[in-house]
C-alpha cells in the first residue's frame, strides 16, 4: 500500500502508537502468556523473536499421555526483567502443590510444599538462592513431625531438631509466622523487595 494514498506517514506513526500502547495496557491488565511462547537466552526469559527480555505473567499447563496440552495449569508466576520474581506456583499432578518465592531468578523467602489434602508437608526458608535458617516437615495429617536447620545452603545437625517435640514446635510455629508477614501474606513487591528501578539495574547484572 502507498503511504500517500493512507493519508501520509503520520498515519502510519499513529497507528504504530496504538499498536504500543496496547502491548503496554495488556502488560498492565495481567494477562499471562503461555510459556511456550516464551525462550530462555543467557539464562534469561525472551518472548521468542523479541530481543527485549520479558517482563511480565507465565503459565505452563500440563500434559497428557500423548505430550498434548491440557487445560490443567502446572505452573504460574511472574518474570522481572527476564528473571523469576515473586510467587511461583506449581501444581502436581497427585494434587499436591509447591509455592516458591523468588527474587530476581534466585529463591529467597519462603518454599512452602502441601500434600494432595491441602496439609502442609515441607517449609524452608531460604536467601540469595541457598536453604537458610530452620525447616519443618509435616505428616500427611499436617502435624508436625521434624525440624531441621540450614546455614547458607549447608544442612546444620547440631541446630536441628529431629523429631519434634513442643519446644521445637513453638520455635517453627514463631518462625513460621514472621515468614507469614511477606509477600504471600499480601505486602507489595516494593514493600518486599524495594523499587523498580533498582530492581531493574540488579536484573542487568545477573
Amino acid at each position: 500500500m502507498n503511504i500517500e494514498a493512507w493519508g501520509g506517514s503520520g498515519r502510519w506513526r499513529t497507528a504504530a502508537a496504538a499498536l504500543a500502547l496496547a502491548a503496554a495496557l495488556l502488560l498492565l491488565s495481567g494477562c499471562s502468556v503461555d510459556s511456550s511462547e516464551l525462550e530462555v537466552r543467557n539464562g534469561k526469559a525472551y518472548l521468542k523473536g523479541s530481543k527485549e527480555v520479558y517482563h511480565g505473567k507465565a503459565v505452563t499447563y500440563h500434559t497428557d499421555a500423548r505430550g498434548k496440552k491440557t487445560e490443567k495449569i502446572y505452573e504460574e508466576g511472574s518474570y522481572a526483567y527476564g528473571l523469576k520474581d515473586g510467587v511461583w506456583i506449581t501444581n502436581k499432578w497427585d494434587g499436591g502443590r509447591q509455592e516458591i518465592e523468588y527474587r530476581l531468578g534466585k529463591q529467597d523467602g519462603k518454599l512452602v510444599e502441601y500434600h494432595r489434602n491441602g496439609n502442609k508437608s515441607h517449609e524452608q526458608g531460604y536467601r540469595n538462592g541457598v536453604a537458610d535458617g530452620p525447616g519443618a516437615y509435616f505428616d500427611f495429617e499436617g502435624e508436625l513431625s521434624r525440624t531441621v536447620y540450614y546455614k547458607n545452603g549447608s544442612p546444620a545437625p547440631e541446630l536441628s531438631q529431629g523429631a519434634a517435640t513442643k519446644s521445637t514446635q513453638d520455635s517453627v510455629k514463631k518462625w513460621v509466622d514472621s515468614m507469614n508477614q511477606g509477600f504471600l501474606k499480601g505486602q507489595s513487591k516494593e514493600e518486599v523487595f524495594g523499587d523498580d528501578e533498582k530492581k531493574k539495574k540488579e536484573a542487568e547484572g545477573r
